[in-house]
Parts: C-alpha cells; structure tokens; sequence
C-alpha cells in the first residue's frame, strides 16, 4: 500500500495582498506529475483545502479542475480530504455523497469518525479539525459533557476509533488523517496562535496508528512515532525560506510504514536581502533573486522616497519594503529631539524645527551637501518671518 500525504494548500489565498493562484496551480500540477510516478494507491490531504471560510470563486474553480482531472486519469485512485481549522465544513462537504461514488473521500464532521475506508490491507479513518464541544465525552443522559479543549477532544475521539478497530479490524493496519496543532511542533509566522497551549494536542496519543498523517503546521516534520506534518507546499511568510517544500510517500507493508520526501520546486521562491538600497538597485549578488517574492531591508539612514517603485524594475515581484531596527530606533531618538526644541523655545523656532525633520528624512548627511535641500531651509525660514510679520 502506497499513498502521498499533503496538506495546508490555502487554495484563494493572499500573499502580501498579492494573489498565489498561479504558483498554486503549479503546485498542483507537480502533484499529478508525482502521481504518475509510481503506483499510488491514494492520495490524503490533511486539511487546510482552502484559506479562508469563504474562498474566491477562482479557488473553488481550480480546485474542482484539480479533481476532475485526478479521477480522469487515476479512476482507481483514493481521495481523504478532511477540513482544516481555515475551512468551512459546511463548503467543503459540497457533494460528498456524489464524491463517495468517486473515490473522493471528504469528511467535515465527526458523525462517522469510527468508520473506515479500506483499502488492501489498510483502513483509513479522519478526523477533520475539531471545534469545542463537537464531541460530548460518554456518559449517562444529562450527565454527558461537552468537550472543548483541543486534548480532551482528540483523546475522545481516538478513543472511539482504537476501541472500534479493535473490535472489528484488528488485523489491518490504521490510518489516521487529522489536522491539529501537535505540542512541540516547530511553527512560523504564518501559522495561526493562540494564548496558551489549549490548542495543543499531545502526540502520544496517536501511538497506535500504523501512519498519523498530520496537517496545520507549514513545516515537513516528524511530530510522533509514526506521525508526519507534510507541510504547506508553498512558503506562505518569508521566514519559510529555509524550509524545503515537499510532499510525503508513505509505505506499509506487513505494518511497518516507510516515509520519503519528495521535493516540490516553487514558481516563485521567498527571499529576503538586506543591503543598502543602491547595493538592491545595482549589485549583482541579487541576480538570482529577481524573480522571487521578495522582502526588502534598507540598511540606508535616509529616507527613500518611492523605493517600491525603484525597486520593482529589478524585482518584479517585490511584496515588501523596510529599515532595519537601528533606523526605527534613531528616528525615535530624532522625534524626541524636535519636541525637545518645540518645548524649550517658546517662540518656536520653527526653520531650526524643519531643520531637523530634513535631517530625519533625507539624512544628515544629505541635508548638508544638497543644494535643494538648503534652499528648501531658506524658503522655509523666509515663509516662517512672513508669517511671524503677519501676526
């Protein structure tokens, strides 16, 4: 038995308010190019489908073709698709009796938890992102009780699963698709948080399972004894550069399981350069970059004025443009020097103020040797005396 696990596609969804459909879609059909490699059995995607509760149209267009087409030319292949904390249950479950029929797999719900598909020797069970209270923990009448901490849910409903499995499966192996936040995962930016650890799910508890194949956490990485987060396959912050995208093909044979990464090459990687900005205009050691969704730090002291702009006819894909701290920081210590000189002068020398707010903007340095910038002063003195003069 052999299936590839994915998951977290965030199908719709905005990179820098820029949208990503076209690196998705490349994605995706990177995927069918894995598929025809070796004979998969299926494929599980562990939630996350969309980005968003309410998807664009374009998303729910692309994902609608991306199925048509895996029934099309892999009719015997399997689909496990659960929903993913981004999802709605309600939008994803479109259809899924009439997918049933199709091999396509989609569970919102915790109705049929204990309920696998088999495939060969193997059955599958999922469990889509669990909401409080969406399980009640067994008990008499009035007496049960509605869980609600992502622990006492999951625990309940692998409970149930085992206990069935036993009784009627106990030869196969199992596995369980799932989508949850595992404690001691390592996490980046573009995962959501929460204030404590009650989102987070101990993975001990998954130790019977042939295979857990996880997903919410955009980093590939081993989160139990056989349980894997396959990872988002695109970077969706910029400090997912270090992580190589990639999807995972499981093995089981005779109820061991084998796990290889297969590498996925992104339409745009993410990239972060640091540098002065004419080093960012001209220098050649940003060649291979100019492709790349691109953030941009200024080790500049000054001000630039329009950098987006400048910058985009190098970088095409530029997404975002700062300074680095050490400037926040002396603009600060610069603010306080120009209320310093409001509060001491009560007539306020106002072309000593816009002196300093130059200096702030463009430099010091820059202030000084240009000559607009000193006729700027100038104008600006010769306006203050008129006005002073009018009053």
């Amino acid at each position: 038995m052999k299936f590839l696990h994915t998951a977290d596609w965030h199908l719709g969804k905005l990179f820098f308010e820029r949208s990503i459909e076209e690196d998705q879609a490349y994605f995706l059909q990177q995927l069918i190019k894995l598929l025809k490699q070796e004979d998969y059995d299926a494929l599980v995607i562990s939630g996350d489908i969309y980005d968003r509760a309410i998807p664009p149209a374009s998303a729910c267009v692309m994902l609608d073709t991306f199925l048509t087409e895996l029934c099309t030319q892999f009719p015997q292949l399997h689909v496990f698709i659960i929903s993913g904390n981004h999802d709605s249950p309600e939008r994803l479950s479109y259809g899924k009796h009439f997918f049933e029929q199709h091999n396509l797999h989609v569970c919102t719900d915790c109705k049929n938890i204990t309920v696998p598909t088999i495939i060969k020797d193997v059955a599958f069970y999922q469990l889509p992102y669990l909401t409080p209270g969406c399980i009640q923990a067994e008990g008499e009448g009035l007496f049960e009780t509605k869980l609600r901490s992502q622990q006492d849910l999951h625990e309940e409903a692998i409970k149930r699963i085992v206990q069935s499995h036993k009784k009627k499966y106990p030869s196969l192996s199992c596995v369980l698709n799932a989508h949850l936040f595992a404690a001691g995962s390592n996490i980046g930016e573009s995962e959501r948080s929460s204030v404590g650890n009650s989102d987070q799910v101990d993975a001990k508890i998954f130790s019977f399972f042939t295979y857990t194949a996880l997903g919410h956490i955009h980093s590939a990485q081993k989160a139990g004894k056989n349980a894997w987060y396959a990872g988002s396959p695109l970077s969706y912050s910029f400090d997912e550069r270090s992580f190589q995208k990639q999807v995972l093909s499981v093995t089981i044979e005779d109820k061991t399981v084998s796990v290889e990464k297969k590498d996925i090459t992104p339409l745009h990687a993410v990239t972060t350069i640091t540098a002065s900005f004419d080093d960012m205009l001209k220098s050649k050691d940003f060649t291979a970059y100019e492709n790349d969704f691109l953030r941009a730090i200024s080790t500049d002291s000054r001000t630039i004025v329009n950098p987006v702009q400048l910058l985009r006819t190098r970088f095409p894909n530029i997404l975002s443009f700062s300074y680095e701290q050490i400037q926040s920081e002396s603009k600060a210590t610069s603010l306080e020097e120009r209320r310093k000189l409001i509060s001491k002068n009560s007539k306020k020398d106002t072309a000593e103020i816009f002196r300093a707010f130059l200096k702030d903007l463009y430099g010091e340095e820059s202030v000084r040797e240009n000559e607009l910038r000193q006729k700027e002063i100038e104008l600006y003195e010769k306006f203050a005396k008129d006005v002073e003069a009018d009053e």
